[in-house]
C-alpha cells in the first residue's frame, strides 16, 4: 500500500479537491454530511456546556438583555419569546430545546470552531497513531484507497491522450476511467473522514477545539450581531 506520510504531493492534492469538493463531480452528498456531523458536534458541545455550566447561563443572560435593550433603542422587534425578562427566557431555554438552539444560534458565532474542527480532523491521525489502532487502521484503509486512485488518474489520463493520437480518437472515451478514478478516489478520502467524525461523535477521540469549547471561553457575537439574528424575520 502507498504510505501516506511518504507521498506529500498526493496527501496535498487531495486536501485541495476536499477544500473545493469539486461541486459538479464530486460525491457532494457525503462531504455535506461531513460537515453537518462537523456542525452538530461543536453545538452539542455548546448545548452541553449551557446545561452544565450556571456561569455560561448567567452570560447569556447578561448577553441577551444586551440586545435587548439594543433593539429597544433601535425600536427593532425580536423574535417571540425572547423580549421575556433574561431570567425567564434562560430557564425556557433550559427545558425547550428549541429555544436554546435559537437563543444560543443567536449569540454565538460558530463558524470559527467550525473550520478549526475541520483543519483539526486533518491532524488528528497524527494523534491518534499508536493509541486508537482500530481508529488509524479504518481511517488509513480508505486513505490507502483514496491515494491509490488518486495516483491513477494523470497516468490513465495520459495513457489515453497518447493512444487517442498514436491509434484512434475512439480512446478518448477511456477519459471516463479517469473521472471514476477521480470520482471513487475523493469518495474514500470522504470516507477516511467520516471515520474521524463518527468517532468523534462516539467520544472515541477528541478535537481541541471541542475541548477548549467544554472549558474556555465561548465565542461570543458583538451586540449588532446578536441583535440581527435575534430580530423577528
Amino acid at each position: 500500500m502507498v504510505s501516506i506520510a511518504a507521498n506529500p504531493l498526493i496527501n496535498r492534492l487531495g486536501n485541495l479537491l476536499a477544500a473545493t469538493r469539486l461541486p459538479r463531480f464530486m460525491p457532494r452528498a457525503q462531504w455535506q454530511r461531513v460537515r453537518a456531523t462537523i456542525i452538530s458536534l461543536v453545538y452539542l458541545r455548546i448545548d452541553e456546556r449551557f446545561l452544565a455550566d450556571g456561569v455560561i447561563r448567567a452570560e447569556t443572560a447578561r448577553r441577551l438583555h444586551a440586545v435587548q435593550v439594543a433593539a429597544g433603542a433601535h425600536g427593532t422587534t425580536l423574535a417571540a419569546g425572547f423580549e421575556a425578562d433574561p431570567d425567564i427566557v434562560i430557564e425556557q431555554a433550559r427545558t425547550i430545546p428549541a429555544v436554546r438552539a435559537r437563543l444560543l444560534d443567536a449569540l454565538l458565532d460558530t463558524a470559527d470552531p467550525q473550520e478549526e474542527c475541520r483543519l483539526g480532523l486533518l491532524r488528528t491521525p497524527v494523534r491518534i497513531v499508536g493509541r486508537e489502532a482500530d481508529i488509524y487502521a479504518a481511517y488509513d484503509r480508505y486513505r490507502a484507497e483514496y491515494e491509490l486512485r488518486i495516483g491513477l488518474v494523470l497516468p490513465v489520463t495520459f495513457l489515453i491522450g497518447t493512444l487517442a493520437v498514436m491509434a484512434s480518437l475512439w480512446w478518448t472515451t477511456g477519459i471516463f476511467a479517469s473521472a471514476m478514478l477521480l470520482y471513487l478516489g475523493v469518495a474514500a478520502n470522504i470516507q477516511a473522514s467520516t471515520v474521524l467524525t463518527e468517532s468523534v461523535g462516539a467520544r472515541r477521540i477528541d478535537l481541541p477545539t471541542l475541548e477548549r469549547l467544554a472549558t474556555h471561553d465561548l465565542p461570543w457575537r458583538d451586540q449588532n450581531s446578536a441583535l440581527s439574528h435575534l430580530a423577528e424575520q
